[in-house]
């Protein structure tokens, strides 16, 4: 259930992107790219568990 919930969040958020803000395929992929690429930098760098880096929230 779970999975299914993600995925179909996942889905409305990008095309909400695509087609409402106007990136196109191309832009909603870079920027896709870019925001997974901050959220791993994020998550690799805490030395310890925090939920905040997690959840790909920035840290206070």
């Amino acid at each position: 259930m779970i999975k299914v919930l993600c995925t179909t969040v996942g889905e409305t958020a990008a095309d909400l992107l695509n087609e409402k803000a106007g990136l196109g395929l191309t832009g909603v992929s870079l920027l896709m790219k870019v925001l997974l690429a901050g959220v791993l930098v994020v998550q690799f760098r805490t030395s310890v568990f925090t939920a905040r880096a997690c959840a790909g929230s920035p840290s206070p």
